[in-house]
């Protein structure tokens, strides 16, 4: 009977300890901070690549038209 209490006391020592373990909560902060980070740079990258889609587009045009022109001439 005095085995089965020293080992239940030593299990809620160690369980004690572990729940007053917080080296894990950092590392699951630095996971949710680089999470956030990666889908707000996503979509930073999203929606200034459709920008610069547009951007070339005008630039590529205005190029043909003058090459024409300046051929033309």
């Amino acid at each position: 009977m005095l085995k089965l209490y020293v080992m239940a006391s030593e299990m809620r020592h160690r369980l004690a300890r572990l729940g007053a373990d917080k080296r894990g909560v950092t590392s699951m902060e630095y996971g949710i901070i680089a999470a956030v980070t990666v889908a707000v740079v996503g979509g930073v990258i999203g929606g200034v690549g459709g920008n610069l889609t547009t951007i070339w587009t005008a630039v590529d045009t205005a190029l043909a038209s003058g090459a024409t022109a300046a051929g033309a001439a």
